[in-house]
């Protein structure tokens, strides 16, 4: 996500919003993954026949209807059956790196996407979202849930540090072709149905709505003539014997989705730059067209104008940079970075996209085959930036963890990854380029702060300020431990990479790679930073 800088500081739009995102977090109490048995009793099915009468009953939220006093409330007491986490072994074994094989989190479901959408003068969007699910699971089910961020934006819902607020709703939903009841929450669409959903069988549903976005909002958002659309569709929740689903939070990725193929049709009302997360973008401003994208874990959408623009190529990869006019003595000096980083981490395994596109402006994000990069505190440090955004698109973009409760497993390889490029590029000693995490993570201690543990952690349970530290410090100099040295650091990555892309890593799996390659006996290296029970 939005990463860390110079002194550790994550980079959303500039050091003093971090923590309003941190007290927003506390007001929208945020709750965890709900850890319950998958036996969960099934959702209530509305009588669709009793409500012919009262159609508009269908798109209301239970908090509009009067049944709980806020939609965070709404969407927690929805009924559905719930993932549980995989325990960890705690065995005192290992097992033979050279023989391992991939233990990972297995989806059991599949989404594809054709989405219309298209932009009126005033800048209102309406979309048509065609979503081809797949039950890939061994039982039936009596819902199906999406992640619907667009709706944590809104007036009512909206982070705190947020003076403007998103106009979303849901016109219809409809299930094969035909209407049907739905419940929206927050961040939560929950479709009951009448009959079940047949294992291995396939339904095609189409959610119409419509949207604004705010200004100066977070990642979903409009930055002047610029619209940045994340996350701004119905997202397929995961689902392993149950929903892998949590509550959206401005702090981290609270969403968890799996990869997907996407074809998005868009219909503007005046040309736009278009910088997006496939490969086929228009070279020139366009107002119309359809962009494609497979085996991706979400599809961001950027529409920008007056921007100053420059490419680059590297090893065949077209890199893109844009920003304001303001800061385009910055594009140089980002795309210089990019080159280098690009080149650094394709020694990792091969990068994934054709190109990448790094936007100069909104807050430090990855997404796949794009990045933002912050223009807070006038860009500085942007060389850091933009490499660790970059990391992502081999830790995230490609090997995948749920960042809600695992945060710590990409930004932990992201983070290890970046100060590996750095070393590289400054020429200091290894020590030098992770004391100033050491030296955040021992404060911590100190300070006697270091109450969480990583493994199974909701990232809104890191609300005392040392999410940084937990989630990018602590795992990148652990793992130097176990390295050492440049060299053997890169092999590591590479092994890790090759063992698991395309594939979903939980903390149970991390633990079994890094005991079989580092050939550790027991437990202990992780007791003190990592939650074992």
């Amino acid at each position: 996500m939005g990463m860390i800088g110079n002194g550790g500081v994550v980079y959303l739009r500039n050091k003093s919003v971090v923590l309003a995102i941190l007290a927003s977090v506390l007001l929208y109490g945020c709750s965890e993954e709900k850890v319950i048995s998958t036996k969960a009793a099934k959702p209530a099915v509305e009588n669709t026949e009793e409500k012919k009468d009262k159609p508009e009953e269908n798109t209301k939220a239970p908090s509009e209807k009067g049944e709980s006093k806020n939609e965070l409330e709404a969407a927690a007491n929805f009924q559905y059956p719930r993932y549980e986490e995989r325990a960890i072994d705690t065995t005192s074994s290992f097992e033979n790196i050279k023989t391992l094989k991939p233990d990972t989190v297995q989806n059991q479901n599949k989404a594809a996407y054709d989405i219309q959408l298209q932009m009126n003068p005033d800048g209102k969007f309406e979309a048509n979202a065609n979503i081809e699910v797949e039950n890939l699971s061994s039982e039936d089910w009596s819902e199906i849930l999406f992640y619907f961020i667009p709706n944590a934006f809104t007036e009512k819902n909206k982070p705190v540090f947020m003076n403007h607020a998103s106009d979303v709703k849901i016109t219809q939903v409809e299930l094969d072709g035909k209407s049907v009841p739905f419940q929206l929450a927050f961040d939560t669409l929950l479709l009951p149905l009448d009959s079940p959903f047949l294992k291995n069988t396939k339904k095609a549903v189409t959610v119409k709505y419509s949207f604004t976005v705010p200004e100066m909002g977070a990642r979903f958002s409009k930055e002047k003539d610029n619209y940045y659309l994340a996350q701004w569709y119905p997202m397929l929740a995961t689902y392993h014997a149950g929903w892998v689903k949590g509550n959206y939070t401005p702090v981290s990725e609270s969403y968890h989705t799996d990869f997907s193929s996407f074809q998005i049709s868009y219909d503007l009302p005046d040309e736009y730059n278009i910088f997006s997360s496939s490969d086929n973008d228009p070279k020139t401003s366009s107002k119309k067209g359809t962009l494609t994208l497979d085996k991706s874990k979400e599809f961001f959408l950027g529409l920008t104008k007056n921007m100053v623009s420059k490419s680059t190529t590297v090893d065949g990869i077209e890199i893109r940079v844009t920003a304001f006019p303001e800061n385009k003595d910055k594009v140089d000096e980002a795309l210089t970075a990019a080159k280098k980083a690009m080149h650094f981490f394709n020694q990792i395994g091969p990068y994934q996209h054709k190109q990448v596109d790094i936007i100069l402006d909104e807050g430090g994000m990855e997404y796949p085959g794009i990045v933002t990069a912050s223009r807070g505190d006038g860009l500085d440090g942007i060389d850091f930036v933009v490499a660790h955004e970059m990391a992502h698109q081999w830790f995230y973009g490609t090997v995948s963890n749920n960042p809600f409760i695992d945060a710590y497993i990409d930004e932990g390889m992201t983070s290890f990854a970046t100060y590996l490029f750095m070393m590289t590029q400054t020429k200091e000693a290894p020590e030098s380029v992770f004391q100033s995490a050491k030296d955040r993570d021992e404060q911590v201690i100190m300070d006697k702060k270091r109450e969480i543990l990583l493994a199974h952690t909701p990232v809104t349970e890191f609300l005392n300020g040392n999410w940084t530290v937990n989630t990018y410090d602590v795992p990148s100099f652990k793992l130097w431990e176990l390295t050492g040295d440049l060299t053997s650091a890169q092999a590591f990555l590479k092994k890790y990479y090759e063992t698991y892309a395309y594939q979903t890593v939980d903390s149970k799996e991390y633990i079994r790679f890094l005991k079989a390659y580092f050939q550790l006996k027991d437990n202990t290296f992780f007791e003190n930073w990592i939650k074992l029970d």
